[in-house]
This record gives C-alpha cells, structure tokens and sequence, in this order.
C-alpha cells in the first residue's frame, strides 16, 4: 500500500524530524511504501544572523533526512500548490507534531493540513494531530465551516492531546476521535541513529524552545548542586562555563541527551527522549498556552512530579526533582500505549 505522510518534516526543529521518522519507520516496518510530502512552511521575518543558524541548521538536518527518510515528494510551496498537483497514493496521513495549529499553517494553507488536495476515494487518516493548544484557535466562522466539512471527511482521526479530543468533538463534530501518543513514542530503539553511547557524561543539558527564568534558573542550579558541566542548546543561555551546541546534528543531539545525568526542557520531543532513554529530566514551562501537549503524556506515564510550574515550583521541590525516575512503572504504562496507538495505526489503514 503507497502512503503519503503530510507532516512538519522539514522544519528547522529536531523533534519535528523526528516524529516524521518514526511514524515513517512503524510504518515501512508493516511493508508499506511510504513518502513524505515535501512542503516548506514560510520562515517568517528573521534577521541577518537568523537567516544565518536556519541556513547551518538546515544543512545539518538535510544530511539526516538524505540518509533517514524513505522517500520525498517534490517541494510544495502552498496549498494552492497540493491542490494542482497532489502527490498520488492510497493512503494519506497527516500528523504527527502540531499541525492542526493555525498559528503554524495559516501562511501556507490551514486546509492543507485537514487534507483538501486528496483525490476522492483515497484514505484519510490523523495520526497523533495536535492543535498546540487547549481550544481551538478560530480562523473566522467561514473557515471553521470549511475545515469542519473537511474533518468530517477523514476515514479515521487521533490527536496527541486529550484536550484535542474534546476540540474534534465539540468544535468540529467528531465523536470517534482518540488520543495516541506521539510517533517517536512507538519506536523503542534508536541505536540505528544513536549509535552505541554506554557511558554517561557528568554534563547536564538545557534544551529550550522557549526562554524563561524558570529554565534559566533551574538550569543554573542544576548544574552547580550536580556539580555538571552546563551545556545549552540556545545562544540566549551561555557565558561563564557553559558550552553552547546550538548546531549539533540530530544524531549528535540524541546521543547528548543519552549520556547525560539530567536534562532540563520545554521542548515536547526532548522530554520524550528523555523518557526513551531513561534519564532523569526536569520540564519547565514551554510557550503560554502551549503545555497542554507536555502535561498529558507525563500524565499518562504517571510523571506529572517533572514538570514544574514557576521557579518557586523548583525551589520547593528540586530535592525530588533530582531524584531517578522509577522507569519500571514508566514503561509498563508506555508499553500499553504504544500498543493502542500501533493498533490504531495499522488497523485504520
């Protein structure tokens, strides 16, 4: 069977690689012929320098999806463009990462992302879609109509969120919608990009996509009480000893969280693999309104005690937060919802 996977898989981020490889990966597993839709979402307003960390990024990234992704469509500009000349399949999966957020799709096409451009008759199918938001960010009641017309179209639908289960299901009428979890979550071995790296280092990483003084301080302290070498992820974090990898690769970027003592993130995929690879992880708060994603699955796995919710938060707790993590329970939990989440996936093929 041909499926086409409509996802963010170019973008500049290392989780939203990620998440496209593994979903790619469960799935050419099942022997299926798999492509990714090659789409380049508008970068917006970037500064000189911006342009600049994109461009070496990107690089970086193109090296990963050249040697990690199965096939590529051509390049897709707009969802004007999808629309002319969709790539031809028997099935169409959109998902995973946020890309029923209209803050992010709007400039490309919002309909793109709900499936517009596929041919009567084909499949269509959500897999672990995330609105990045508790409620549904309105694009006008015309363009709800519109996407709500499409959503009732798709042959089976899964969000990553349960908050987005209740979006499907009084915004947009669909009451069969389930909540999965995450691609990357369904692969428990990424020794094929990772390599062997046995030996933990005395470093601990800090690894935002969102600056704040929570992050910066529980950052701070962790490194000084663990006596750990600092090592940041974001320009905005550096001076005194800290060691900045803002351009590593993906494969470089996994095995730093592999072998390190700790790490601290706002980022959904780096806590993911934090909780893949069995390290003890501390979550500070991501973009406002955008922690829906993060909570839910560390509610899932019964890990809620991760995340703390202000620097005060941290002061009270940082005792426990330092503590390792009982992985025995975490994966027994993880281990039945990736059975689910499998299960959905290959039976709504």
């Amino acid at each position: 069977m041909k499926i086409s996977i409509l996802t963010f898989s170019f973008a500049v981020n290392r989780g939203a690689h990620m998440q496209c490889y593994a979903l790619q990966t469960v799935l050419l597993n099942a022997g299926h012929n798999v492509e990714i839709i090659h789409i380049e979402l508008p970068s917006g307003r970037l500064s000189w320098k911006g342009k600049l960390d994109q461009y070496i990024l990107n690089s970086k990234n193109e090296r990963f999806r050249k040697k990690h992704y199965s096939k590529i469509t051509l390049t897709y500009h707009s969802a004007e463009e999808l629309r002319q000349n969709p790539p031809i399949a028997d099935v169409y999966i959109v998902g995973s990462d946020q890309v029923w957020n209209p803050a992010l799709t709007q400039a490309f096409g919002s309909e793109a992302f709900f499936l517009d451009f596929v041919p009567k008759g084909c499949k269509k199918i959500a897999y672990a879609a995330s609105f990045g938001a508790s409620v549904w960010i309105s694009l006008g009641a015309d363009k709800d109509a519109q996407i709500r017309k499409l959503v009732s179209l798709f042959d089976a639908i899964s969000v990553r969120e349960t908050d987005g289960v209740k979006i499907c299901n009084q915004v947009f009428g669909r009451n069969d919608a389930v909540s999965v979890i995450d691609p990357v979550f369904l692969l428990d071995d990424y020794s094929q990009i990772v390599g062997e790296c046995n030996k933990v280092q005395k470093q601990v990483i800090c690894y935002p996509l969102f600056m704040n003084d929570a992050t910066r301080e529980v950052f701070s302290e962790v490194s000084c009480d663990l006596k750990l070498t600092p090592i940041s992820y974001t320009p905005s974090l550096c001076g005194g000893e800290i060691k900045v990898r803002m351009f590593s690769s993906i494969p470089v970027w996994l095995k730093a969280i592999k072998q390190s003592e700790i790490v601290v993130t706002n980022s959904f995929h780096c806590m993911a693999f934090c909780i893949l690879f069995h390290k003890r992880f501390i979550v500070t708060p991501p973009v406002p309104g955008r922690e829906s994603r993060i909570l839910s699955m560390l509610s899932q796995l019964g890990i809620e005690d991760r995340y703390v919710k202000s620097t005060s938060d941290y002061q009270m707790r940082k005792t426990i937060l330092y503590k390792d993590i009982d992985y025995t329970t975490v994966d027994e939990r993880l281990r039945l919802l990736r059975q689910e989440s499998t299960d959905f996936l290959l039976r709504s093929l």
